[in-house]
């Protein structure tokens, strides 16, 4: 590992901003992904997208909205579209784990657990 992740995302962010076209973005992108295997980086590519997305997402003024569910929920999705903003972006993930009840996971960093698992923890 040359760099860390962090450092990966900003400089990638910092030089898409300063693309005047997709061509260059583009570009811009394919010289990341040259400088990444040449650095023998690789194993970091999930985490520098994930925090180059948050970055880019917050500048936007955007949220990242995760509802897991123990099993798979008819209009989820549009139930909780009006509890945020039209360009929030709201995934669905289903984890047996949780038993019943949803969990919200935004951007990473906020949690609301209503999951019948977090309620067995408590009494314990």
């Amino acid at each position: 590992m040359k760099y860390n992740y962090k450092i990966y995302a900003r400089a990638l962010v910092s030089a898409l901003d300063e693309a005047q076209d997709l061509a260059q973005k583009e570009k811009i992108i394919k010289n990341f992904l040259a400088l990444i295997q040449k650095n023998k980086d690789t194993r970091q590519l999930k985490k520098i997208i994930d925090f180059a997305s948050k970055i880019i997402y917050k500048k936007e003024g955007r949220q990242k909205i995760i509802l897991e569910t123990a099993r798979p929920q008819n209009n989820l999705k549009n139930l909780f579209q009006k509890f945020f903003s039209e360009k929030d972006i709201i995934e669905e993930k289903i984890n047996p784990n949780i038993l019943a009840g949803i969990r919200i996971v935004i951007n990473d960093e906020k949690e609301l657990d209503f999951s019948f698992k977090k309620r067995l923890e408590l009494l314990n």
